[in-house]
């Protein structure tokens, strides 16, 4: 089955370039996992087919049991590089 959903655009933003992932890490002073901008190169962001991963322990940890079905991507202002708003805002 295919990772990403394309069935919608929401959250998927323009392609990937090294100068993106340099300001991402740079703005929120971190090195971003290889397996994640991997990921990023192939579509930046967007719905996914998948919202579990199997595990043979129990791993909710929301009491609301809400599923992830998008990955934010990385663009200006947009994506992960919304963090400090969505932080606040949550």
């Amino acid at each position: 089955m295919e990772f990403w959903n394309q069935e919608s655009e929401y959250y998927k933003l323009e392609p990937l370039t090294e100068q993106m992932i340099v300001r991402a890490e740079r703005e929120l002073k971190v090195k971003l996992p290889q397996p994640y901008i991997a990921l990023l190169k192939k579509q930046n962001g967007g719905y996914i087919n998948f919202d579990a991963h199997p595990s043979s322990r129990p791993t909710e940890w929301a009491d609301d049991h809400i599923r992830v079905d998008h990955i934010f991507g990385i663009a200006p202002d947009e994506g992960i590089l919304q963090s400090p708003y969505l932080i606040k805002e949550w």
